[in-house]
Formats: C-alpha cells, structure tokens, sequence
C-alpha cells in the first residue's frame, strides 16, 4: 500500500508533541492537531483512486496486497520496473496511439510476473480504457482460465467496488472469459485451442505459452510456434496499435522467444532479467544490471536480482540448480538457453563418462600417471569476456582423464598469481602437476613468459594454433569424444563444461568456450605424443 495511507484509521489522531507552559509556569493548553484524512475517509478514497489511476505501480502494490492479504514487501525493484514499462505500453494502447514494438519479457520463475502482467495489468487498463478486448493465452486453457478469473475477483471485490464501482460493470463471467458494460472482453485460452481464430483483440497477453514438457518436445514446440504463427499473431485488429506481449521463463533455444528475436528481432522490445548475472551484457536492457545486488559469496562480479532470503538469495539460487541442475538452470534462471543437439559435441558422449575417484583408481590400478595443465588464457576481470580457463588432465590406454576444470577471471598479475598458485598446490602431492601447456597466442604469450619468471618447479610449454581456427582444431578433436575416451572425474564443475562444450558450434557465436579450447588442445596433445605414459 502507498505510504500515503499508512497507519491511518477512521479515528482523528492526536500528534504527541511538547506542551509549551505560560509565564506561571503551568502547562498551556494546545488544541490537538487531527489528521484530515482520517477526519474524512472520502478524502483519503479520493486520493487513492486519484494515485492508483495515475501509476500502475501504485495500483499493483495496492492490488497485490489485497489479494495476499498482507502489506506489500518493497525491495523487488524489478517489479516497479517492469509496472513503468506496462504503464506506458497501456497508456498508448489505451489512447489508440501507435505502437513503438511488441514486448518479450524473460524472468525467472517465482517473480510475481504473472500478477504483474496478467492479473492486475488488465484490471487497470480498463480503468483508462474500459473497451479494450484482450485475449489471455498460455500453454493450458485450464491456467488461462484462472488468471482471467483472478482478475475478475479483483473488479468484484469490496476494495475495488469502493474505488471504481462507478467506471465499468461485469456483465459476463464465466469459465473462460469475462466482459464489461462497455464494450471490453477478456478470453482465455490454450495454446492449441482451435477457437482463438475469429476473436479480434487490442491486446493479446501470452503467458508461458509453453511448458517445460512441451519446450522439449520438437513436434509439440513447432506446433506451438505454428499455433503462434497462424492463429494468435494475426488477432491484433489494428495492427498499428495492439500489442502482443509474451512473458515467459527460458525454455529452448527455439522457444517462442528464440522464435521471434529470430524471425523479428526489429519488431520485438527484449527485457531479460536472469535470477544472477555477471555483467550488463546478461541483462536487457543492459542499465538495469546497476540495479542487481552484488553477491558477496562471489569474487568474480556477479550480482543478483534481488538478495532476499526465501527468493533469490544465493543459497535460494544453488539449492535450485543442485536440483534443476545446470542446464535447466540455464534456461530457467540465468534466461540463457544452451543448444545442446546441434553443436558439434553431444552431452550423451560425456555424461555417461563421469565416475568417482575409486572408479577411476580403480581403472589406474596402480599405474603411474603424468598430470598436465592446459590454459587457455584470457587477461581481463571482465565477466562479459572469456575466462581464462584451468583444465587437468592425464592420458591412460588412449585415453584422456579430467580432473579439475577452473574459470578464473583476474587481471593480468592476478591471474599470474592464481596460476602459480595452483600449480604449486600441486608440488608436494603424490599427483604432481608434470606439464602446463598455455596457447600461445597474443593473451598467452605474456602469462607463458610471466609466469616462466615465477620460478616454478613445473615445466610451461606453448601450444602453437598454428593457423587452424577454433572449429578446424574442435573437429579434429570429435571423433576422440565421439568414441567415448573421454573420461571426466566427478565434479561440481562437470554441468557447466559439459554444458559449455555442447554449446559450441562453428566458433561464431557469442557464448563462452574457453573450456571447449583446453579440452580441444589436450586431446590433442594426447593423440599426437607421449607425454601422458608414465616413466616406468
């Protein structure tokens, strides 16, 4: 509720201040200041449906306090973000002026987005326009259903009747759709419901249009962006004017949002908040980042979107992925989906691949093994670049083991520092690390030669590209994954490189590879030499 009606009762309230005395020195008396609004509550009504009109932000807090039954808790700034956005996108909806774009909304799952856009959005613009027709969609007639039944529970209750009874009566609610004395309707429906077609709308609002179920299945998302394409798309009846907006967590890369950024990214406004982020780069619109909470657990930048315990804490965010684990997470949370079947490697090659410790000694059986470090480098503590990225490994029956994997951002003498520190951490084990090979290329000439400087016991040796790109080396290196000689320890890092990896395609696209590039160079390196037997 806005603080303008706060710890306000019908009762006038007497102001306790310091009682000034006469020159007898006996108490003066004061006259008791009153509140006005309290004094008159048709002045405090007037006011709230004066500033609820004015700001949908006002309008929601107060909404969603009614309809929880408990005082709105300020701290989200996202949600105030996102009310402004559909406040102006409403207002020129409602004064039939054109359109700038449509809207795509990625957020993560429990962020009150559907209060926000399909409950109580609606509700309010019907305060500015009571005729629009809008047209509610999601992956179930069922969930569409009750999202137009919460916001006829809104028009109907007590607290809304006292504000806006005057401006709009409900003539129709029923299952699937409610309607106004003035002309205005709302409808629900599923995705692949045959009866979208012949309802014309101002506003079409698509809320999850699919489900995690249906996103993983390619006939049931190509029916969907089919349903989309044909039916749904096409009710807009001035196509100047209406608006689609689809709200929706991260699902597939060919989602519905993968879909349109791809067939109409001009026509389409992007707001992207992931559940964490690195920096402005993970977010659109990119200023919004400077509004995340920066995590304190973390030395690598990342910020969170709201660092609330029971929301988005960082223990709320890990106990998530521990479960999701981190593809899903990906999608879900972060708003970055991961093509996992059309890069060149298959998380099917690698997954069934990661055995314990006691597997693998037991696969060693005793044999000496040389552990090699392979860095590929990245001076920069920027988290939109690469990382310089740590992977040990050692070969066996031609066969390559990964024992750790590390992303370490650090500015130049920092990652020096890690570096050597990391390798040293090795020295008095009974596993010594026997080689670190760093790409030589313009990053990693000078962390090769820095870090030759440091005095460490294990020999550094450059590796050479020797002018074949990034996906010539990865395609050398397939066949060796394909055939199931690689071998990852198990890890908490094995979800995000196997992640990272499958990712990859031809090398042109904006994801992080850093890992791809060690993995590729010590297969590699295995395939063509020695070094990984033991001396015996």
């Amino acid at each position: 509720m806005s603080d303008i009606t706060e710890n306000l009762s019908n009762e006038p309230q007497v102001v306790e201040q310091h009682k000034p005395k006469n020159k007898g020195g006996r108490p003066r008396k004061v006259k008791p200041q009153v509140n006005p609004l309290a004094e008159d509550p048709d002045l405090l009504l007037n006011l709230q449906r004066v500033l609820y009109r004015k700001s949908y932000w006002e309008f929601f807090k107060a909404a969603f306090s009614y309809a929880e039954g408990q005082n709105f808790q300020e701290g989200a700034w996202y949600q105030r973000f996102l009310c402004d956005e559909l406040q102006e996108v409403g207002l020129k909806l409602a004064q039939g002026l054109p359109r700038d774009r449509h809207l795509i909304v990625n957020i993560p799952p429990r962020s009150a987005k559907s209060y926000i856009f399909s409950v109580f959005f609606p509700v309010w613009l019907w305060l500015h326009n009571p005729s629009l027709r809008i047209l509610t969609v999601t992956h179930t007639e069922g969930l569409a259903a009750d999202l137009v039944s919460y916001s006829a529970n809104i028009i109907k209750s007590g607290w809304f009747q006292r504000l806006y009874g005057q401006e709009f009566k409900l003539t129709t609610h029923n299952y699937a759709e409610i309607g106004n004395d003035k002309g205005g309707f709302r409808k629900a429906f599923g995705v692949n419901s045959d009866s979208i077609t012949g309802n014309n709308a101002d506003l079409v609002l698509c809320d999850d249009l699919m489900s995690s179920k249906m996103a993983d299945s390619n006939a049931k998302r190509e029916e969907a962006i089919q349903q989309f394409q044909k039916a749904i798309y096409t009710r807009l009846d001035n196509k100047q004017v209406g608006v689609i907006i689809n709200i929706q967590q991260r699902l597939h890369v060919q989602d519905m949002t993968g879909f349109l950024l791809e067939k109409q990214p001009q026509r389409w406004r992007l707001i992207k908040l992931p559940s964490e982020a690195k920096s402005e780069h993970d977010v659109s619109p990119r200023d919004w980042f400077q509004y995340y909470d920066l995590d304190d657990s973390r030395d690598d930048g990342t910020r969170l979107i709201w660092d609330s315990p029971g929301r988005f804490s960082r223990d709320d965010l890990d106990e998530q992925k521990e479960m999701m684990g981190s593809r899903v997470y990906a999608q879900q949370h972060l708003q970055t989906p991961r093509d996992t079947e059309g890069g060149m490697f298959k998380a099917d090659w690698m997954r069934p691949n990661i055995i314990t410790q006691g597997e693998f000694e037991a696969k060693v059986n005793g044999r000496g093994l040389e552990w090699q470090l392979f860095v590929d480098g990245a001076e920069t503590a920027n988290p939109k670049n690469d990382a310089t990225c740590y992977l040990l490994c050692a070969r066996l029956d031609n066969q390559l083991f990964v024992k750790d994997v590390r992303w370490v951002r650090k500015e130049p003498a920092d990652l020096v520092r890690d570096l050597v520190t990391y390798l040293r951490s090795y020295d008095l084990t009974t596993t010594p690390i026997r080689r670190c090979f760093i790409e030589k290329k313009s990053v990693g000439s000078s962390l090769l030669s820095l870090v030759k400087a440091q005095d460490v016991n294990t020999p550094v040796l450059p590796l050479d590209p020797a002018g074949v790109s990034k996906a010539g080396r990865a395609l050398k290196a397939v066949p060796f994954v394909e055939g199931g000689r690689l071998w990852l320890l198990k890890g908490a890092w094995n979800d995000e490189f196997i992640d990272e990896v499958t990712a990859f395609t031809d090398g042109t696209g904006k994801g992080h590879d850093d890992a791809l590039d060690a993995l590729v160079y010590a297969i590699l390196n295995a395939r063509q030499s020695s070094f990984y037997y033991a001396v015996v």
